[in-house]
């Protein structure tokens, strides 16, 4: 094996305002060209041990793509047992490696991300070296003073900024109380990565932690595998957009339409056109809603909520005609004069129309006159007995509550319970 020494172009001094020094010695086969910067350097045990930094600037999140879009830090250190440095500064950022300088340096891709980019090599990166331990020796062969430093103990630094988009894979359930946990998949990518294993590495937030549409948690970092790691970030969805814009008009929607319920009897094309506008209005912020996430084959809880208004709307306009039937049955042969009247009981009646009933003598009330209608006159009847107009509306209002009631429940519960 032969020795040779390959050293850049530049004055030796290194004095603020001059670019560092390096000189590498490499060992190769005599007769062959010497080793490109293309072959990864290894310790004394026969591994590289790479770091990685990780220091997130910004984010923005994209619902309906699913994409999660950083403008991050990207710092990589690592030892170059092949080189040695000369005349280290205590500041690093003195110590800058120039581009013309033929080096080594790690492939990192972005696994997740839509193009599948990788850390780039050009311009808009800086590369160190970080002074860890002092002089070993000097150089005598120059007449100058050199102190040198082996690469084997003072690493590198490579610094980059990148702005990717990575996709996330988002659960809607809980929409909007969901949470959820975006990563940021990163691989050693090189012919010899099998040597490779990261070593402490670390990631940060740096940007604001509330966003337009979530509040950003503690960003982690897990390595996935020897040679790769995952940054993790945690989003929990902003709900107060949803109260505002989904919660608040469906539940005042369906309070109109509970409170028709308690209209006039008289005015049945008032009380179903108001629950049929408040339908309309529900199916329409249902769509919306839909529109505004992507598309799944699950039902979201948001989901849940506006299926239940749209409906109990629905019900609400059954109950209604229900009573409508009812009321154009009610016996109606009495009037003031005591003459029969056969006129229906529809929305045609008039206001001061009023209904009574007979039995030996004595004029009976409405209610205790259709109860004697129903079970003494028509219990023999085909056509059978139906529940009296003002015993549906009370029916309707009592199964309408309590239905709001168990749901509203169950609902929150679950909610509470899952988002904690």
């Amino acid at each position: 094996m032969a020795v040779a020494r390959h050293s850049d172009r530049e004055s030796p001094r290194n004095t603020p305002g001059h670019r560092l020094q390096i000189s590498y010695w490499y060992r190769y086969p005599v007769g062959t060209d010497i080793l490109s910067a293309s072959i990864p350097p290894r310790n004394a045990a026969g591994d590289l041990a790479i770091s990685a930094d990780i220091s997130i600037h910004n984010i923005f999140v994209d619902t309906q793509s699913m994409i999660l879009a950083t403008t991050f830090n990207l710092t990589l250190e690592w030892y170059e047992s092949r080189a040695t440095f000369r005349n280290l500064k205590n500041d690093t950022s003195l110590n800058v490696v120039t581009r013309n300088v033929s080096i080594w340096f790690p492939t990192i891709a972005f696994v997740n991300t839509n193009d599948h980019s990788f850390n780039q090599i050009d311009e808009k990166m800086s590369t160190y070296v970080k002074r860890q331990e002092k002089s070993s020796e000097r150089d005598n062969s120059l007449a100058e003073e050199v102190e040198l430093y082996p690469g084997s103990t003072n690493s590198i630094l490579n610094h980059r900024q990148y702005q990717a988009s990575f996709t996330c894979d988002f659960d809607f359930t809980l929409y909007p109380f969901d949470r959820q946990t975006c990563s940021m998949v990163f691989e050693l990518r090189d012919a010899c990565c099998t040597y490779f294993h990261l070593a402490t590495s670390a990631a940060s937030y740096q940007g604001a932690k509330l966003l337009m549409e979530y509040e950003v948690g503690d960003v982690k970092l897990v390595q996935d595998s020897p040679t790769s790691f995952v940054v993790l970030v945690p989003l929990t969805r902003l709900h107060g957009y949803a109260f505002i814009n989904i919660y608040t008009p469906s539940l005042t929607m369906l309070f109109i339409a509970f409170m028709t319920l308690f209209f006039r009897r008289r005015f049945f094309d008032s009380r179903v056109m108001t629950a049929l506008t408040t339908l309309l209005v529900m199916a329409t912020l249902f769509s919306q809603t839909s529109a505004a996430l992507p598309k799944t084959s699950y039902f979201k809880m948001v989901d849940v909520w506006l299926l239940f208004c749209i409906f109990t709307t629905f019900i609400v306009i059954v109950f209604h005609v229900l009573v409508e039937r009812s009321d154009v049955g009610l016996p109606s042969t009495m009037s003031d004069s005591g003459e029969n009247n056969t006129k229906t009981m529809g929305a045609s009646r008039t206001k001061h129309l009023k209904f009574s009933h007979k039995t030996n003598g004595t004029e009976l009330p409405v209610k205790e006159a259709w109860q004697y209608h129903c079970f003494h006159e028509l219990k023999h009847s085909d056509s059978g007995c139906t529940m009296s107009p003002q015993a549906l509306e009370l029916v309707s209002r009592l199964a309408i509550s309590a239905v709001m009631v168990v749901f509203n429940l169950m609902y929150w519960s679950i909610i509470y319970t899952k988002y904690g």
